[in-house]
């Protein structure tokens, strides 16, 4: 589904390009009223397009390494708990501390970020879809991280909490939780990036009446009504297909359909 996804969008790019170059063959005959379909407009569309695909591609790409990254970086968190939770219990500490430090660790355990993999951002047919599954991953990783600093922030607070091991130490758990932070703090900077280059190709692209799709119906219309339904030059234009793969609900806009006419 990606696949065909991504292959859609660069499609409409490309064919906005063909049909660029086709109505510039056409000289002086290509004259239309309207300002959105003259011939600077439909260059600078494409221009437009052609770099806001190319920050999708930049955005995408640090969005799902810093995504794999994080969840690289979370996934041990678990199993170092576990340990840390043993070197208490193994101490002279009462019942009750170790019941309180228990209850902050099984919200850890309960409410671990899913890490088998990063949430592919083209995986999904639907923005809605993909923003609630972004959203819902963020707030895992962010719950965790949470819980995660108020077990550490227990552990310094009870004195019996002394591991000789290196890792279940408070200060190198505090320097692990700075790491897993900083990757976090990444991937939530590359999400917004990626959301904002999205929106932008999106309404370069789908907006109704202003947007490529649109506007390739109306430089068809308009070359139909110069040349005629059965001329060549119309015929060469009607080749080129256009498909909304993102649907934005601001105004009526114009059925893809009507582009074969």
């Amino acid at each position: 589904m990606s696949k065909i996804s991504e292959s859609g969008h660069s499609k409409n790019v490309a064919n906005w390009e063909q049909l660029t170059t086709t109505v510039l063959s056409f000289g002086a005959a290509y004259n239309p009223s309207r300002k959105e379909i003259q011939i600077p407009m439909v260059q600078q569309i494409g221009v437009d397009a052609k770099l806001a695909m190319s920050a999708m591609n930049v955005t995408k790409a640090e969005y799902k390494n810093a995504s794999a990254a994080r969840a690289d970086a979370f996934e041990p968190v678990g199993s170092l708990v576990t340990r840390c939770m043993d070197a208490m219990k193994s101490t002279a500490t009462i019942y009750r501390v170790d019941d309180n430090a228990k209850t902050i660790a099984r919200k850890i355990h309960g409410r671990r970020a899913k890490t088998k993999k990063a949430v592919d951002p083209m995986a999904l047919t639907t923005d809605g879809k993909l923003e609630k599954e972004i959203s819902t991953s963020q707030m895992s990783f962010d719950n965790q991280l949470a819980n995660f600093d108020e077990l550490i922030s227990y552990f310094e607070s009870v004195s019996e909490y002394a591991p000789n091991e290196p890792e279940l130490k408070t200060a190198s758990l505090r320097a692990f939780w700075n790491d897993l932070k900083a990757k976090n703090d990444r991937a939530i900077a590359a999400t917004i990036n990626f959301g904002h280059a999205r929106a932008k190709r999106n309404e370069i692209l789908y907006t109704p009446i202003t947007g490529m799709i649109d506007l390739s119906v109306d430089v068809k219309t308009y070359v139909r009504s110069v040349y005629g339904i059965k001329s060549p030059e119309y015929k060469s234009l009607t080749k080129l297909t256009f498909k909304y793969i993102v649907k934005i609900a601001k105004a009526t806009s114009k059925s893809p359909d009507t582009q074969a006419l």
